[in-house]
């Protein structure tokens, strides 16, 4: 059974298509998302239906200025219905949050770039994608650019 639905939302034009496979052992929910601008596909992801929450942790110098930014890549993230938890944190708590914490992705602002090469040796056991924010997008607060960048370092 296939579903495709469409909708108008804003400036983006959202195309939803969900398979769900039906067998005697179990449900398998899918669902793709397109989410195209009308000079450009923004965003391509996949979420599967029995797949956890991505946590996304923006690292500042102490953590304000990144606040700002969670809040639009949040709605951008709420508009095309992707699950994440996405927040923002000082470079001095970063140890205790990735150790009490699922990290799926962290990113660093321009500001604390000098922070990666240390991270990526600290943390390489745990796996955590480790980049620095394009200096353009965070300066404009573009949020839809910011987890577009997130979700690309999660495949």
């Amino acid at each position: 059974m296939n579903l495709i639905e469409e909708s108008l939302v804003g400036k983006y034009h959202i195309l939803s298509i969900r398979i769900i496979t039906f067998s005697s052992i179990m449900e398998r929910y899918l669902s793709f998302f397109l989410v195209i601008n009308k000079s450009a596909l923004t965003a391509i992801t996949w979420k599967d239906g029995n797949e956890k929450m991505k946590n996304i942790m923006l690292v500042c110098v102490a953590g304000m200025s990144t606040s700002l930014l969670v809040a639009k890549m949040q709605k951008v993230a709420k508009e095309q219905n992707i699950e994440t938890d996405i927040f923002a944190i000082s470079e001095s708590e970063v140890d205790k949050i990735i150790q009490n914490k699922h990290v799926d992705v962290l990113l660093l602002g321009p500001q604390v770039r000098y922070l990666k090469g240390a991270f990526e040796v600290k943390y390489k056991e745990k796996n955590i994608p480790i980049e620095v924010i394009n200096m353009t997008d965070y300066g404009m607060m573009n949020g839809a650019n910011v987890l577009k960048q997130a979700i690309d370092l999660m495949r």
